[in-house]
């Protein structure tokens, strides 16, 4: 009887699953832009936004849960008796995708759920039961202990032996996939990018990409375009006793993933590319706080479909998009958040990942 988790860099090599990340990328190119049109508040200057759709990659495992759970797939495949385990809420795009790549593999998956739970299932769940996952309802304090070894091992004696894959399928390993959009980005022709982000794997690992795609091509003799990422939290950034903040997570795992990364290219990643490469944290649009969908977000994100026939979701997409809307001073009837620091000059051109996550609209209304 066992639990097995992933995330140590003994196990895995980069080199060994260059081709999945090679894979990857392709299929994130693969996925079109929309180029946004609008004008200024201010000045009425045209301002010019490509919406990089990577909710398209995939019909139901979408956005950059795709790319996230893409190396725990290939690592779990070395246990084939073994369900996965992973934790979320009621209305989760990770579970959500997670199920749904396990009913396509015929994998057993067992969803641990934040909060008790009486009478009907929503859609979310719904889906998740219907996809063949095995719902398991927590309480909100045993729910805490989701990255304790001993919480683990009680859940062990409850469900049987399993592998476990973190919350929101992040970490180092998830990082590593994320890799992938950043490689992609690479190719593209804008010098900003602005991403959403809550435990910051997706943004780290995008950042990690951009380094790698910047040492490639220093070593083919070329030069590479500096660029710059704009990460949007929409968790609150104070942090409890113990816990990394969000700056220091990202900063940890674009480490990580460096000293990985090393062994393909003959130089240390991060000192090597910290000109090439730099991201800042654009905050004060948590909109109260992770899962928050006040009047004024759902304004602006009712307005900006009603425009641009583009869904956003209420937790991610819609609060980078409203900093992106507020820092260029684009005119909108909703009430936004004032961005602290002119983060997005008018004049330059921002490509905006869509991490997807639109089945979480149901939560709240939307369809």
């Amino acid at each position: 009887m066992a639990v097995i988790q992933f995330g140590n860099l003994s196990d895995f090599s980069a080199s060994c699953h260059e081709t999945l990340l090679e894979n990857l990328s392709q299929d994130a190119l693969a996925q079109t832009c929309q180029t946004l049109e609008v004008s200024s508040s201010v000045n009425r200057d045209p301002v010019a936004i490509d919406v990089w759709r990577l909710d398209t990659v995939c019909q139901r495992a979408s956005g950059n849960k795709y790319f996230k759970q893409a190396l725990y797939w290939q690592l779990a495949a070395q246990y084939p008796d073994l369900p996965l385990l992973s934790f979320g809420g009621h209305y989760s795009n990770h579970l959500y995708a997670l199920a749904a790549e396990a009913q396509r593999r015929d994998k057993a998956l067992v969803c641990v759920l934040r909060g008790l739970h009486q009478g009907e299932l929503n859609p979310c769940l719904s889906d998740l039961e219907s996809m063949g996952a095995r719902l398991h309802f927590v309480s909100r304090k045993d729910y805490r202990n989701k990255h304790q070894l001993a919480y683990l091992e009680s859940l062990k004696q409850q469900l049987g032996s399993f592998i476990c894959v973190p919350e929101g399928g992040g970490q180092l390993i998830g990082a590593w996939g994320a890799q992938a959009i950043g490689l992609a980005a690479a190719k593209k022709e804008a010098s900003t990018i602005v991403v959403a982000a809550g435990t910051g794997s997706t943004a780290a690992g995008i950042v990690a990409g951009l380094d790698l795609a910047a040492a490639r091509s220093r070593q083919a003799g070329d030069s590479s375009a500096v660029r710059r990422v704009v990460i949007v939290p929409v968790i609150n950034l104070h942090t409890e006793d113990g816990q990394q903040s969000l700056s220091e997570e990202i900063t940890d795992l674009r480490r990580q993933l460096a000293e990985l990364n090393s062994r393909q290219c003959d130089m240390l990643l991060e000192e090597n590319c910290a000109n090439a490469v730099n991201w800042q944290l654009l905050d004060g649009f948590q909109f109260g706080s992770y899962g928050k969908f006040p009047a004024e977000l759902k304004m602006f994100l009712l307005e900006f479909e009603s425009r641009f026939q583009i869904p956003l979701d209420p937790i991610y997409t819609a609060k980078a998009m409203a900093a992106v809307w507020s820092s260029k001073n684009l005119a909108t009837r909703a009430s936004l958040p004032q961005a602290n620091h002119n983060f997005l000059h008018a004049d330059e051109k921002v490509l905006f990942i869509h991490s997807g996550g639109l089945q979480g609209r149901r939560g709240h209304g939307l369809f």
